[in-house]
C-alpha cells in the first residue's frame, strides 16, 4: 500500500508492507534531509523479498513524521 507522509516536514510516498521486517529510507531523501546515519551497520539480505542488496547504514535517531490514508 503506498501513501501520502511526512518526514521531517518534507511530504514524501510511503510504502507499507504488513510483512517487512525493516522500514527503509531512500539515501538520497537521507542526504536532502541532512539525517545522520550511522554508516557502521551494514545488513545484508533480499530487497523487496526477492532481490539480494546490502543496506548502508542507519539513522542515528528517530525522524519525526506523520500518514495518513484517506479512501
Amino acid at each position: 500500500m503506498k501513501f501520502l507522509g511526512r518526514i521531517e516536514g518534507r511530504e514524501v510516498v510511503v510504502m507499507l508492507d504488513s510483512g517487512a521486517s525493516h522500514n527503509f529510507v531512500s539515501r538520497k531523501l537521507v542526504t536532502e534531509l541532512g539525517l545522520p546515519v550511522d554508516e557502521t551497520v551494514n545488513i545484508r539480505g533480499m530487497l523487496g523479498g526477492w532481490r539480494p542488496g546490502t543496506v548502508l547504514g542507519s539513522l542515528q535517531k528517530p525522524v519525526s513524521g506523520s500518514a495518513a490514508v484517506h479512501g
